[in-house]
């Protein structure tokens, strides 16, 4: 339970901080730093899994692309049926495509995993990349995730998931008035 408040604490730091990171000019919309306007988005979704406890499996992710190219992800995944599941926390930094309303994305870093009841929680290894389609502000994405622990902590996955938040979208600059 700790470790869920844990993660739910550095989400919610991690989208109030999103829009004061973000640079634009106030007038014409056009960015004004050269790696563009930061972008945050959550993703939540559903597909196929593989765990020592069955096959669903779920995804949520807060994500902030701090570049064009750069960005960082808290992703709860979980694989198994409605009788106990393989679960994890991961916290990761990857790397993305750079068109905003299309883009593929692939991210590594720490898992801290749990198996349910009787199985002490673990430290691991967690990557996940997929694809982004989307506009501005909505999208879907197909993501496939794998983790690696010890002590039968291991799981996988493929969803397809609905992505909210800001993806900047492209930007045509605005016409002057005179």
């Amino acid at each position: 339970m700790l470790r869920y408040r844990n993660a739910s604490l550095l989400l919610a730091l991690t989208l109030c901080l999103a829009p004061a990171v973000s640079a634009q000019s106030p007038t014409d919309g056009v960015k004004q730093n050269e790696n563009g306007p930061t972008r945050a988005w959550l993703s939540l979704g559903l597909g196929g899994g593989n765990s020592n406890r069955g096959g669903i499996a779920g995804r949520a992710a807060a994500s902030i692309a701090v570049s064009p190219v750069l960005m960082f992800t808290l992703e709860g995944t979980s694989a198994g049926n409605i009788d106990g599941s393989d679960d994890s926390i991961n916290l990761m930094a990857g790397v993305k495509s750079p068109d905003p309303d299309g883009f593929f994305f692939l991210s590594a870093g720490l898992a801290s995993t749990s198996c349910g009841s009787g199985c002490a929680n673990q430290t691991g290894i967690a990557i996940d990349g997929g694809l982004h389609i989307g506009g501005k502000y909505a999208g879907v994405s197909l993501a496939g995730f794998a983790v690696r622990a010890p002590q039968h902590s291991s799981s996988s996955g493929v969803v397809v998931a609905l992505d909210l938040g800001w993806f900047g979208g492209r930007r045509v600059p605005s016409a002057s008035v005179k």
